[in-house]
């Protein structure tokens, strides 16, 4: 499984991008991941409608710790990029 993740302990902050799985995967659960005082469990699902597509489906959280999955930009149809978003889970 692949990811870009930004730890940061001092301030309860775990932010995650662009989950990827390997081909043969379609779910990954990681658990215990340590973030400062706190633990958090994750899993990552393909999205059956389009293949290429992960979602981040489930975190349970022990301590205190915001996550928060970077949602990168969409190209649109008129060719314009939209602008890259956050959403804390």
């Amino acid at each position: 499984m692949g990811w870009r993740s930004f730890p940061d302990g001092l301030h309860g902050t775990l932010r995650i991008g662009r989950p990827s799985l390997p081909r043969q995967s379609n779910r990954v659960a990681v658990g215990n991941l340590r973030v400062g005082d706190a633990r958090v469990d994750l899993v990552c699902e393909r999205v059956a409608q389009k293949r290429e597509s992960v979602a981040l489906t489930d975190v349970k959280v022990d301590g205190q710790l915001d996550v928060v999955l970077e949602i990168p930009r969409m190209r649109r149809q008129d060719g314009l990029v939209g602008r890259e978003r956050s959403r804390t889970l």
